[in-house]
């Protein structure tokens, strides 16, 4: 299980993991533009390791 690493998410952080969580699995690039600060970071590694559990792969950062 995939834990998100803070308490709650901020405003469009879950729709972000959520578009990486549905494409990423196709093989379909996802182009993200949000403001210095936002959360991009977190949001696209959350969505990845959730996806990457799901379907057994490891990745190392």
């Amino acid at each position: 299980m995939v834990k998100f690493p803070y308490k709650e998410f901020r405003i469009g952080q879950k729709e972000i993991a959520k578009v990486i969580e549905s494409e990423v699995p196709r093989g379909r690039l996802v182009l993200i533009q949000a403001p210095t600060g936002f959360g991009k970071t977190v949001a696209v590694l959350y969505g990845l390791c959730k996806t990457l559990s799901r379907l057994g792969k490891v990745i190392y950062v």
